[in-house]
């Protein structure tokens, strides 16, 4: 293990600080206007942060096609799979056990290949392992 970058550490502490307060003020935003808006200033910039310090620490990987094929095949495939397989399984759990109709999981799985913000609900929990997950396969191209 290489010697920690303590300003990286700290920012990271930052943002793991605003995501735990972002999702502890999220069910006040619509009774309270100020922090509606504290909510939209601490999503504007803390998972970008995120994305900016990993990029810090990104191992090139050679630019041609059997190293990009190796790369989705060992990394992004893998992820690919779990992320639909899970995401299937939590979504018929879920009809079956909530009664939902064929036509709301239809919906639901619609949301499953869109993504993002529309994953909630039972899926809520899904977005953070999956991220967890795709952290941990791209562990090999990171220092």
């Amino acid at each position: 293990m290489g010697k920690r970058v303590e300003w990286v550490d700290m920012a990271k502490a930052i943002g793991m600080i605003a995501v735990v307060f972002g999702h502890a003020i999220h069910p006040m935003t619509d009774a309270h206007h100020s922090v509606s808006v504290l909510f939209g200033v601490l999503y504007w910039w803390h998972m970008p942060l995120f994305f900016i310090i990993g990029g810090f620490f990104l191992k090139p990987i050679e630019q041609n096609l059997s190293a990009f094929k190796r790369f989705f095949m060992h990394r992004v495939w893998p992820n690919i799979k779990m992320y639909f397989g899970a995401g299937t399984i939590l979504i018929l759990l879920a009809h079956f056990l909530r009664g939902h109709s064929w036509h709301y999981t239809a919906w639901y799985f619609l949301r499953l290949v869109y993504g993002g913000r529309t994953l909630n609900k039972t899926l809520t929990i899904f977005l953070v392992y999956y991220r967890l997950r795709f952290d941990v396969n791209c562990r090999g191209y990171f220092n």
